[in-house]
């Protein structure tokens, strides 16, 4: 049956109780008001009490475990550790923070977290065992969200670095240090403005104001400097840390190199340039083609007129010789514009 708390009757006062009693009473409120799962067991490991918290944790009331074996809660694959526990308490010893699983009465499986503790009697003979049991199911998804984001961060291709409102350097993941060169030992504890090019040092004043008004700069296109001194251009992502109560304690940045980006753009922008000067150059080319055209014919006829002395013909023949230059000029140019054969 359910072990019941000791009670006292209403013409009893609370005063009149005997203090070895009344501390007993307090200790049993304590253990059925805890949100843990406060158990114990005899060394046969059979449950002889059983908390309010133990009934929520672990689905079964206290008329249904107690007096039944604690191999109950116990996954068949891990009913082993009964042993060694057993094993040690019998010894003395106290086992803490033991972290395991325990079945629920629906069958499923429970992340907890085991302080196991000899009950001697007054002799101070080890007659069983008191356990305190904690579900850390939340806990352990927590660490392992918190691993997988770890995994992700450390295996990224960007940058991925976070500083304190000081602007020093707090962690900093392998795609930082192939970008920028430092290693995480070399740079964490320094000052971010490590890897600002002094020109730019303005910038970092202006990002901490942003961040702790709470705003978040997205793609923000800038230049930083890596160890060897050598510019690089970076696209940055910059958000605020906050703690639990959301108070901004730091800030994380997300640094992409655009490097090679930036100079296929550029050379893209002098290609258009060139692209450009080409149309405009073939454009006056085809305007002044008609006129070059008359200007030789013209200097053809006077080099040719029989009534011109010779001197008159050798500066004709000058003329003629360069408007065909300038003509022969023009026809490349037009040529190369509409060539799409390839380059010459």
């Amino acid at each position: 049956m359910k072990q019941h708390l000791p009670s006292t009757s209403a013409s009893t006062p609370r005063s009149k109780l005997d203090p070895f009693m009344e501390a007993r009473l307090l200790l049993a409120s304590i253990v059925e008001s805890s949100d843990d799962a406060i158990v114990s067991k005899n060394l046969d490991g059979i449950v002889t009490s059983w908390n309010r918290a133990a009934e929520r944790i672990f689905g079964y009331t206290a008329d249904e475990i107690i007096g039944k074996s604690i191999l109950t809660l116990i996954p068949e694959d891990l009913q082993w550790q009964e042993e060694q526990i057993l094993a040690k308490l019998r010894a003395g010893e106290r086992i803490d923070h033991f972290e395991t699983q325990r079945r629920h009465k629906s069958g499923g499986l429970i992340d907890v977290s085991l302080t196991i503790s000899p009950v001697r009697d007054d002799n101070g003979r080890v007659i069983g065992a008191s356990k305190v049991a904690r579900d850390i199911g939340d806990k352990r998804a927590a660490d392992e969200a918190r691993l997988k984001l770890a995994a992700i961060v450390e295996s990224s291709d960007d940058a991925i670095v976070s500083k304190d409102l000081d602007g020093i350097i707090t962690s900093w993941n392998k795609g930082a240090e192939r970008i920028f060169g430092y290693t995480a030992e070399e740079i964490i504890g320094r000052s971010v403005l490590t890897i600002i090019p002094p020109e730019l040092h303005h910038e970092e004043p202006e990002i901490l104001r942003n961040l702790r008004a709470g705003n978040r700069i997205e793609h923000y296109e800038t230049r930083r400097m890596t160890k060897d001194g050598q510019l690089i251009d970076v696209s940055l992502t910059i958000s605020p840390i906050k703690d639990p109560t959301g108070r901004i304690i730091g800030v994380s940045k997300i640094a992409r190199n655009i490097s090679d980006i930036k100079r296929a753009q550029e050379a893209l922008i002098q290609s258009e340039k060139l692209a450009a000067t080409g149309r405009m150059a073939a454009t006056i080319a085809h305007e002044i083609n008609n006129p070059l055209e008359a200007v030789t014919n013209l200097a053809y006829l006077l080099v040719t007129d029989p009534s011109l002395n010779d001197k008159a013909r050798h500066y004709a023949q000058m003329l003629l010789n360069e408007v065909s230059r300038a003509s022969d000029i023009t026809r490349q140019t037009l040529a190369f514009y509409r060539d799409t054969t390839g380059p010459r």
